[in-house]
């Protein structure tokens, strides 16, 4: 069900890619559900275009599809908790390879840490 992604092909009539247009939002309406309000479907839409979007060996796209009933807004909390962990992940690495590194805070020079930096008055000058 690639509707977001169907393109005319190299001498197709117009009428034939009208019919797998609609061949595909048929797929899609078998099996959406037909109490749902406009908003809902566009809602659904969104939430198949995105999970459509990720490769398909995607972990979290695994992990979603697999829940029943997932919504666009489960979705986007899943994707926010998931970047905000690998930005934080990404600091702790970073936290971590500054507390183990002998690199100055205050210079980023090599070998000695920022209480003993030799260039502590002119960085301060310069920040000021």
């Amino acid at each position: 069900m690639q509707l977001f992604s169907i393109c005319k092909k190299e001498g197709e009539s117009y009428i034939d890619l009208y019919h797998r247009a609609k061949t595909a939002n048929a797929k899609i309406n078998r099996v959406t559900p037909r109490a749902l309000t406009a908003e809902q479907q566009s809602e659904e839409l969104t939430l198949f275009t995105i999970l459509n979007a990720l490769p398909a060996d995607d972990r979290l796209r695994n992990q979603l599809i697999s829940q029943k009933d997932i919504s666009l807004s489960d979705t986007f909390h899943s994707f926010l908790r998931t970047d905000k962990d690998a930005a934080l992940k990404g600091a702790t690495k970073e936290l971590v390879h500054a507390a183990l590194s002998r690199n100055c805070f205050l210079c980023k020079s090599p070998n000695h840490f920022e209480k003993e930096c030799p260039h502590r008055d002119v960085v301060v000058n310069l920040i000021s």
